[in-house]
């Protein structure tokens, strides 16, 4: 499973997709948890397919924060730091994800979410600390998607101006999930700015070949032929 919030642009961000899946049964004060449950599954329907529109964002983080009210999931919590870095809200949403880790056990979970607070250091230009989540993520048999915290550290290189780095780093993410579309696009890109044309054109045939309407690979197509 692929937990993506930015697709093609900006650092991929992800739990919404996974937390989808979760049933959060009611127990204890049974009226209060099946109200919060409700709550967040009005906060679902607001996020739909995923996070379209701020509008959508604020009335999907209203009432996950009614559920909070009611029951601090964990769970919750994170679905709230996931629209608050959506919102822009980075340092809060940073603070949610940190009550999330809390109490989450889950190890699956909390690779997801340490990667979504690298994002979030990323968001805020600082690449060094990002960095360090997702090599740390890299070692962790328990993160399922390292593709994802591959690209992302390849953006962060390009940030920096280091396309040789980034295109390694993309070329990782290639071998280690050949159907991941992005990280073919990526790899074209930097094969195309680091002037390795024929790589360059070989990706984005791939990318092509899985996502035939893909705009930056049908403009880098049109650029590979012209040069």
């Amino acid at each position: 499973m692929n937990l993506s919030l930015s697709g093609k642009s900006g650092v991929v961000i992800s739990l919404i997709s996974y937390l989808l899946l979760i049933f959060c049964g009611a127990c204890g004060k049974k009226t209060n948890k099946q109200l919060a449950q409700t709550y967040y599954k009005l906060c679902m329907v607001e996020l739909g397919e995923g996070l379209l529109s701020d509008i959508a964002a604020r009335k999907a983080l209203d009432y996950v924060e009614k559920a909070l009210d009611l029951d601090p999931k964990p769970e919750y919590q994170a679905v709230q730091a996931t629209i608050l870095f959506k919102l822009k809200h980075y340092n809060q949403s940073i603070q949610c994800f940190k009550r999330a880790l809390a109490g989450i056990t889950c190890p699956r979970m909390r690779g997801e979410i340490l990667n979504n607070m690298a994002c979030i250091y990323g968001q805020q230009g600082n690449s060094k600390k990002a960095c360090k989540v997702w090599v740390r993520l890299l070692k962790s048999p328990h993160y399922l998607t390292p593709e994802v915290a591959m690209v992302n550290m390849a953006k962060m290189f390009v940030e920096k101006g280091k396309y040789e780095q980034a295109k390694k780093y993309c070329a990782k993410a290639v071998t280690r999930a050949p159907m991941y579309t992005d990280a073919h696009f990526y790899l074209a890109l930097l094969s195309y700015y680091t002037q390795d044309f024929a790589l360059a054109k070989k990706e984005v045939t791939t990318t092509l070949f899985m996502e035939p309407k893909h705009p930056g690979a049908k403009y880098l197509e049109r650029m590979l032929a012209a040069s």
